[in-house]
């Protein structure tokens, strides 16, 4: 034999690849490469996990990145259920918290079904101002 081919799927070294936001998300130690050396580290949910092995509240990831923890995730299928289940992760609901000096809800913590009408709320308010 005078050769091997991988025929692996894309590249998932994240400690290797050349793209510009994953050297920047790195440089910032925003996200980890899995242990493996496949895809980045994951939670459950399909959040990054920074260099600290703190687990993101605004950075998630599907599909080939997180190889490393599911190993088979490159199918349709499986980025699919992926999308799904990461939906449902950012919808869920974030208990609202009022700023005590304006009286108005700190719309960043707020789920996603909640937006729309505190944006008409809002709204209301500035134009009867």
């Amino acid at each position: 034999m005078n050769r091997i081919i991988n025929c692996a799927g894309s590249n998932n070294d994240y400690r290797r690849l050349q793209d510009p936001l994953i050297a920047s998300l790195q440089q910032q130690g925003l996200i980890r490469p899995h242990a493996l050396g496949i895809g980045i580290d994951t939670a459950a949910n399909g959040a990054v996990i920074d260099v600290k092995g703190n687990i993101s509240e605004i950075l998630y990831t599907l599909g080939p990145p997180r190889k490393g923890n599911l190993w088979e995730t490159t199918a349709v299928g499986e980025i699919r259920l992926q999308a799904t289940n990461l939906v449902k992760e950012l919808l869920k609901p974030v208990n609202c918290q009022s700023d005590t000096h304006t009286g108005t809800d700190n719309l960043y913590r707020n789920s996603f079904h909640q937006f729309p009408t505190r944006s008409r709320q809002l709204f209301t308010q500035q134009r009867e101002s």
